[in-house]
């Protein structure tokens, strides 16, 4: 039964850090370096410091806040995936898309939300 239970926690840990994308787990998560626009900058790791601070910030951070706790912990969202500012999601930039044979375009946090305004769920898109 033990063996059964540790089998059932590793593979749920395991899924659960394979939502993100090479890289995403090797920074703990801190909000003045987040908010640096330049942490979404590509550098020779081929990984920039929003992207390596992702698994930290999903994982930690982001459970049980609402928008506005958010937007103070990440600071303000871009308006690019979201032209008018005011939809139901957050989206920020974390950089040069990942794990792609021609990645060509840019990798970005969308953060979700649910009807009171609580966070709900995450993705990553592409642009």
């Amino acid at each position: 039964m033990r063996f059964l239970l540790f089998f059932g926690f590793t593979l749920l840990i395991g899924c659960s850090q394979q939502k993100l994308p090479s890289g995403s787990h090797e920074l703990k998560f801190e909000a003045s370096i987040w908010q640096n626009e330049e942490s979404a900058n590509w550098n020779k790791d081929g990984v920039t410091i929003r992207q390596k601070m992702l698994g930290s910030l999903i994982g930690e951070n982001v459970a049980g806040k609402n928008r506005e706790q958010l937007i103070q912990l990440l600071g303000q969202p871009s308006t690019k995936m979201d032209p008018d500012g005011a939809g139901p999601t957050l989206s920020y930039p974390t950089g040069p898309q990942r794990d792609s044979y021609m990645a060509i375009d840019y990798e970005w946090l969308i953060i979700e939300f649910d009807a009171s305004d609580k966070y709900e769920s995450f993705y990553l898109a592409s642009d």
